[in-house]
Formats: C-alpha cells, structure tokens, sequence
C-alpha cells in the first residue's frame, strides 16, 4: 500500500458531516463508506461540515 494513502475516520467525521441523516445506502454516503481510505486525508471524499 502506498503510504500517501489513510484510512478514512468515519468514527469522527460522519458525526460533523451535513449528510449525516442520509441512509448509508444512498449518495452521497454510499460513495464515501465503499472508500475507506484516501489519499493524504483521513476525511471521507464527500465530507462536508454542517453548517452552525
């Protein structure tokens, strides 16, 4: 495995994420937990924050 690649936390981001009420199995969370790694970040590839 290439080193620049990271295992994706979902344990943390999932939680801050603004699609966190969508099913795990629709989009756009279904693209992110079928990557659970990433290159040169922990965060999931469609991760966006909620807004405050």
């Amino acid at each position: 495995m290439d080193d620049a690649y990271k295992e994706v936390y979902f344990h943390e981001y999932c939680k801050k994420c603004k699609h966190e009420k969508n099913p795990e199995n629709e989009e756009p969370c279904f693209e992110c937990l079928n990557e659970p790694e990433n290159l040169h970040s922990h965060k999931p590839v469609n991760w966006e924050a909620k807004e405050k």
